[in-house]
């Protein structure tokens, strides 16, 4: 289901229950749900159509490391593809003989906190060298449901390649 069709569903179902409720403050909070979710309705907004169309690299796991979403460009970039990460622990594609170093998921999952990190991609003939970002997004109730990474290549300079980075 893509993400209009889910807002819609949502708005149904918020109507449905706004209709069988007897709460005044309920039916409130309910119905300024329903006007903002009517936002994103209206435009058509898809967010995954607009990270997809991004030029930065972007992978998604959820709070235990496990790969859920990489975009188009993250694969132009490194060449990793979704059946290199999907469904698999980050932590077990980290290393000089693996996909990649510098991982800044792992780090964002052990601190909760956005990390910063040179990384090197090792499924390209030439090692290729980038900035990676990593930043938690938390639920309301401070939970980490989901990290996510993005990934900046840097200019190939020899210097970095050679230095082992």
């Amino acid at each position: 289901m893509n993400q209009y069709s889910a807002i819609r569903e949502v708005r149904r179902l918020l109507r449905a229950v706004m209709e069988q409720s007897q709460r005044p403050e309920l039916i409130e909070q309910l119905e300024e749900i329903d006007v903002r979710l009517k936002a994103f309705h209206d435009r058509g907004i898809d967010f995954k159509e607009v990270v997809d169309g991004l030029d930065d690299s972007i992978m998604i796991t959820d709070a235990e490391g496990t790969g859920l979403y990489i975009n188009p460009a993250y694969t132009r970039n490194t060449e990793i593809t979704e059946e290199d990460v999907l469904n698999r622990d980050v932590r077990s594609l980290i290393g000089k003989d693996k996909l990649f170093t510098g991982g800044a998921v792992t780090s964002v999952l052990e601190s909760g906190k956005s990390a910063f990190r040179l990384s090197t991609t090792y499924k390209t003939g030439e090692p290729l060298v980038g900035y990676v970002e990593g930043t938690p997004i938390f639920k309301e109730d401070g939970r980490l449901p989901t990290p996510g990474s993005g990934l900046q290549p840097a200019h190939r300079d020899a210097q970095l390649v050679a230095g082992g980075f």
